[in-house]
């Protein structure tokens, strides 16, 4: 190392330690070589004395340096990018959350149309099957207070005909004649009851199938529904995606005229097949 320093010819600061001097024996060659490369050079030969191959590939303590922050700069720029990618990353994260739970709020209210239809239509289903069973039933209830009546009289015919059976025969003979007329019914033998049952076919019959089509009449199929994903921030998309229209904020900040009719109407845009 000796050799070394000597073949250099240079002239090491008084201020510098003998510590810190002892440990430049540790570095290699051309690392002792740019150190003392900062120092004066005393002797022009000295400068000239290192073979110019190995001089080509030296760099000075500052040429590191800029080379080093160079390479920090592009760290630096990419760790920037990567937080710019992250940060958007997050707002997506919550843009889904965001569209999940508006899109679920959707979907229960569309449901609960459907169920209050549903229940609309099985109110008024039984409505009329509890109409009709009041008005069967008091056909029945009619048909049986009468018949009751009837058959009161003839329990009544047929205790005093008993009566006069059982008479002396004085009596028997006097009251034979009255006896005999008040045998005589006139009343018709009552047909069994008809007609008169709940027409279950009617309110069973393809219930589902009817309530179904009775269903397409209140819905309506639109075969082209727009993307909110692609639409302009500036519009808005009405609750179905089946239209569009500017948005109203949009519009009062450009103070659009007073005469346009507000809300305009929507124009359809077609986004994509459903």
């Amino acid at each position: 190392m000796g050799a070394v320093i000597s073949r250099l010819n240079v002239t090491v600061p008084s201020t510098l330690r003998l510590a810190s001097f002892l440990m430049l024996i540790s570095i290699t060659g051309e690392e002792l070589h740019l150190f003392f490369a900062r120092f004066e050079v005393k002797s022009p030969e000295a400068a000239t004395s290192h073979p110019p191959a190995l001089s080509s590939h030296i760099l000075t303590v500052e040429e590191r340096e800029d080379k080093l922050r160079t390479a920090l700069a592009r760290l630096q720029k990419k760790l920037k990018a990567f937080n710019e990618v992250k940060l958007d990353c997050d707002q997506t994260a919550e843009h889904i959350k965001s569209q999940a739970q508006c899109t679920e709020r959707q979907i229960k209210m569309e449901f609960e149309k459907l169920q209050q239809f549903l229940k609309d239509e099985e109110a008024a289903r039984i409505a009329a099957l509890r109409e009709e069973e009041e008005q069967k039933s008091q056909m029945v209830k009619e048909k049986i207070e009468k018949m009751t009546e009837q058959i009161s009289s003839l329990s009544e015919q047929i205790r005093a005909i008993e009566q006069e059976l059982g008479a002396e025969d004085v009596s028997f003979l006097q009251s034979y004649k009255d006896t005999v007329k008040r045998a005589q019914c006139t009343l018709q033998v009552p047909e069994k009851v008809s007609g008169v049952l709940v027409y279950v076919a009617k309110h069973l019959g393809n219930l589902k199938y009817r309530v179904w089509e009775k269903m397409l009449g209140t819905v309506q199929y639109t075969p082209v529904t727009l993307d909110p994903n692609t639409a302009h921030p500036d519009l808005s998309l009405s609750e179905d995606l089946t239209s569009i229209w500017p948005d109203p904020v949009l519009l009062c900040c450009q103070q659009i005229s007073s005469e346009m009719d507000w809300p305009p109407p929507p124009c359809h845009w077609r986004c994509c097949h459903s």
